[in-house]
């Protein structure tokens, strides 16, 4: 397996593990390619805003899917998610950002 189909097979266990649902590769690639587009959507409930940058290729992002927030961490240089967090890691701050964005 390439390094990319493990990140996606890491991010549909951790999403199932931290978040309680299952994130598809189809979901993760849909997530990325509107990440790459820096488009926020708004139809169909889903929802992608920018928290802060962690390096140079890797960025953190609030996501809103299936009825939840959670965090994700995206990788520029291979344009896909790297691992999923729950949001309520450092609620102040994320919560914060989240309703200067929304």
């Amino acid at each position: 397996m390439s390094k990319q189909q493990w990140m996606k097979k890491h991010v549909k266990q951790r999403s199932q593990e931290r978040c309680g649902m299952v994130l598809s590769t189809r979901e993760q690639v849909s997530i990325s390619n509107k990440i790459k587009r820096n488009i926020n959507m708004n139809k169909d409930n889903k929802k992608i805003v920018f928290l802060s940058r962690q390096s140079n290729t890797r960025s953190l992002y609030a996501i809103f899917h299936n009825q939840k927030w959670f965090r994700v961490v995206y990788d520029k240089s291979r344009g896909c998610l790297i691992t999923v967090l729950p949001l309520n890691c450092n609620p102040g701050v994320i919560l914060s950002k989240l309703e200067q964005k929304v």
